[in-house]
């Protein structure tokens, strides 16, 4: 941000902070009003809920620089401008939700409160209503503009949602739970989505106008659209959906915490005048929300195929309503990009046809063909029925945990990307990006691996072998900034230090680390699926396999696998250990879950054996091709995976260790010897860990 704006950003927080509204308690809001009884969602530390991970409060403070709070935020985010009044027209949403989820349902009330509004007053003193925005017959913009046309109707938003209240249109005929869906999803998601993308749009026609003005320019405009997707009761905003369907797909509480720093870039953007970083952060923040009702638009359609199968008529189409309503805040996007996608996704949806059995994987075929045409990925959009990773259904929620290895693959991407950007290299190892814990605060690599408190089993095993408490990030960090064992090494050498002490030294320790404390919990009697031993061994799955497995140890023990002509033996068998422990420990066999970890560990030691064996005959290999430099590559290489195992080594055989490194630590020069001394050092304790040279294999 410029010196200029930037004072002027700190001036006005000074004023808030001495003019502002009274500060409103801290919400602990849940999803209520969003999912109803029978339908799934996934939730508990990680994930979050709709209000929480990304969202401080509903309109009470934040964390400042220094530990203290900010008064005048909304959730997680603070205006450069006074919103508080907008942010109540989701009390508005929530008092019509409260009508539409108590039976028989008050339609008038539902009515009334949608033409006259009651929370959100003006400062005219005219109190803002919801369906004054539905009705807006003179409104012309960018966006808006799409959506009439597409719909052939100005007032698209107050059509649909009155023809579910009024039962009419549509909506004739249907019964109170059909009805429910289109008003509820309709004004909730419909007309508050609208309602933010119509200020985002009119906040980038004023900086275009040159009116950056915090009061009433370009930033206020902003700040009304968080207003709008927020609110002063995000349970009852599209913040609690893109938390419920986040949850739903296994993907947390991403979407907000992406929303919201897109909404943080703009703010900051118009503060500084810069036109260009605003529209940047406009496009993602819609990104954003393409990601949650795309998510929508396939769960609804699987369960409605799923009522069908059930023989629930019903509820069958009370899903499709409901999907209806959900994809409608995104079908002119879609028809954009594809036509044919739109009007066959409309199909299924649209209440003028009954429910159809093919709709769940017609839908989802249909929006996955648009995908590379909004710039979203699969990972984006996540795996409905929450997170199964690889074969493996956790009983609890690790969907943010499982996120940590979407940190390893955007570092792997830098590492592997010349040359090097060590700095973003660090700032993401450090700080962390795409794994949100319960609290909002963002996990990071770093903050595992720098942990001098911890004190458990195995762990101290290894800060006793290394002599150094932060073994992990002293190593890593050695790499990154070409210090230590790593100073005056090339950028291909660090790489490796980098690459696979991230990816399988901090990943594969943090593994350890979950199954170590799912057993002290178990043996504590503490098997809460929630946040029990379960929880934790799920975290331990997490962590080895990730959201995306290319990035994580899992992949380190298919490649090292292939190598050895064994295949996918290894993560086979962890696969199978992890299932049994967690089965386990949801019954309470604590014997059974040792039995579990012992053997996942066995297992682990197998991947690591190779690699070890692996680099250091690939070392001979080099030298005898006369390349010093690949040679010096591969020994760093062999060095840092041979430390995922050092000290068990060192247990079982501290001689047999001790060769090991001294071959493959950077203090000494690449050896040819290395190939078959290494090999044997391994061999030598294979029956001390119950491992046969056939599971080990044959290097290819």
């Amino acid at each position: 941000m410029a010196e200029g704006s930037a004072r002027r950003l700190m001036a006005w927080r000074r004023t808030w902070l001495v003019a502002a509204l009274a500060a409103i308690a801290a919400l602990a809001v849940a999803c209520g009003s969003e999912d109803r009884p029978g339908v799934e969602v996934i939730s508990g530390s990680g994930s979050g809920s709709a209000s929480g991970s990304a969202s401080a409060s509903a309109s009470g403070s934040v964390s400042g620089p220094e530990g203290g709070d900010v008064e005048g935020a909304i959730g997680a985010y603070l205006p450069v401008s006074d919103v508080a009044a907008h942010s109540k027209v989701v009390l508005d949403v929530e008092e019509i939700n409260g009508f539409l989820n108590s039976p028989p349902i008050d339609w008038a009330a539902v009515e009334n409160l949608y033409v006259s509004g009651k929370n959100s007053i003006r400062s005219d003193g005219a109190t803002r209503n919801i369906a004054g925005f539905a009705r807006n017959e003179g409104r012309t913009e960018a966006i808006w503009d799409d959506y009439t046309a597409y719909y052939e109707d100005q007032t698209w938003l107050d059509t649909f949602v009155l023809s579910a209240i009024q039962g009419t249109g549509p909506f004739a005929g249907e019964s109170d739970a059909v009805r429910r869906q289109g008003a509820q999803k309709g004004i909730q998601n419909q007309i508050m989505i609208a309602w933010v993308i119509h200020e985002f749009v009119v906040a980038l026609d004023k900086a275009r106008d040159g009116d950056f003005e915090p009061a009433s320019g370009a930033p206020h405009n902003w700040d009304e659209a968080w207003a709008f997707y927020h609110g002063d009761s995000p349970g009852n905003s599209p913040f609690a959906t893109a938390a419920s369907r986040g949850n739903n797909f296994g993907t947390g509480n991403l979407v907000n915490a992406a929303f919201l720093r897109a909404m943080e870039q703009g703010r900051d953007a118009l503060v500084d005048g810069n036109v260009d970083a605003a529209q940047a952060a406009m496009d993602e923040a819609i990104r954003q929300i393409q990601i949650t009702y795309i998510q929508a638009s396939i769960r609804y359609a699987s369960l409605m195929s799923d009522d069908l199968a059930n023989g629930d008529d019903a509820k069958a189409r009370e899903h499709q309503a409901e999907g209806w309503t959900f994809f409608r805040v995104i079908e002119p996007m879609i028809a954009e990009v594809s036509q044919s996608a739109a009007s066959e996704i409309a199909s299924y949806y649209v209440l003028s046809s009954q429910p159809d059995p093919d709709a769940g994987e017609a839908v989802k075929s249909a929006l996955e063909s648009v995908y590379p045409a909004l710039g979203i990925k699969l990972s984006d959009v996540g795996t409905l029925g929450g997170l199964v990773m690889g074969g493996y259904t956790p009983v609890s929620d690790v969907a943010a945990h499982a996120r940590v290895v979407s940190d390893v693959a955007e570092i792997n991407e830098f590492l592997n990307s010349p040359p090097i950007d060590w700095a973003a290299v660090e700032a993401l190892y450090v700080n962390g990006k795409n794994s949100l814990r319960s609290d909002g605060a963002t996990r990071n690599i770093a903050g595992f691996a720098r942990n001098d408190g911890r004190s458990e089993a195995i762990w101290d095993d290894y800060t006793s072998y290394y002599n150094d408490q932060t073994w992990l990030d002293t190593f890593v960090l050695s790499a990154i900034q070409g210090t230590g064992p790593f100073a005056g090494e090339s950028d291909a050498v660090r790489r490796q230090g980098a690459q696979k002490g991230i990816q399988n030294q901090i990943m594969i320790a943090w593994v350890i680390h979950e199954l170590v404390v799912a057993m002290d919990k178990a043996r504590e009697g503490n098997f809460d699926p929630a946040s029990g031993a379960p929880h934790n061994w799920d975290e331990g799955w997490a962590f080895y396999h990730g959201i995306d497995p290319g990035n994580s140890p899992f992949a380190t023990a298919n490649s090292r696998g292939g190598n050895f002509g064994v295949g996918t033996a290894v993560n086979d068998a962890l696969l199978q250990a992890m299932a049994d422990g967690r089965d386990a420990l949801v019954d309470g066999d604590v014997d059974a879950a040792q039995a579990a970890t012992d053997e996942a560990i066995r297992q682990i030691r197998i991947t690591y054996i190779q690699a070890t064996i692996r680099y250091s005959s690939l070392i001979a290999g080099d030298l005898a091709d006369g390349d010093d430099a690949k040679a010096r590559e591969h020994q760093a290489e062999g060095w840092t995976f041979f430390r995922v195992i050092e000290p068990m080594v060192a247990l079982a055989n501290a001689d047999a260790a001790a060769e090991i490194a001294g071959y493959l630590n950077l203090s000494a020069q690449p050896s040819a010897d290395a190939k078959d001394a290494v090999k044997s050092a391994l061999e030598s304790i294979y029956s001390e860990w119950g491992i046969s040279a056939s599971e080990v294999g044959r290097l290819q």
